[in-house]
């Protein structure tokens, strides 16, 4: 496997090189866009197909659903259900119960239920009217 390759694949948020050696913006770090990354140059990757599927299913982040949040015993997406999830997460992979990549998943997906649940408010008590 390339050093690109490896970078990809094990550090988050890694970037290639354009690789236009004539690149007008003296090869800067690229995007990824549309299954490929990018550079403003027009400079296009050519990773094949199954290295793309590999990259993406690596680092993809999980979108919040009911469904999610029902899997990872959050029914009621309140402050006090994402602290005991993630309270039980951390005692999950301080056991070694989960692997570090399922435990920063997993937090990610607390951060944005806890996001998602301050936005909101409709599982606050309401107030009554004075």
């Amino acid at each position: 496997m390339s050093i690109v390759r490896e970078n990809l694949m094990t550090r988050k948020g890694y970037s290639p090189y354009c690789g236009n050696e004539q690149c007008r913006f003296h090869m800067p770090r690229t995007r990824y866009i549309g299954g490929q990354f990018q550079c403003g140059c027009g400079w296009r990757s050519s990773f094949e197909d199954e290295f793309i599927e590999a990259y993406e299913a690596k680092w993809a982040e999980p979108e919040i659903t009911p469904k999610l949040l029902r899997n990872l015993h959050l029914c009621d997406p309140a402050p006090v259900s994402i602290e005991t999830a993630e309270a039980n997460i951390r005692a999950d992979h301080r056991a070694g119960k989960i692997t570090k990549e399922q435990f920063q998943k997993e937090m990610l997906i607390m951060a944005r239920a806890r996001k998602q649940a301050n936005a909101d408010p409709s599982h606050l008590p309401k107030e009554e009217p004075r």
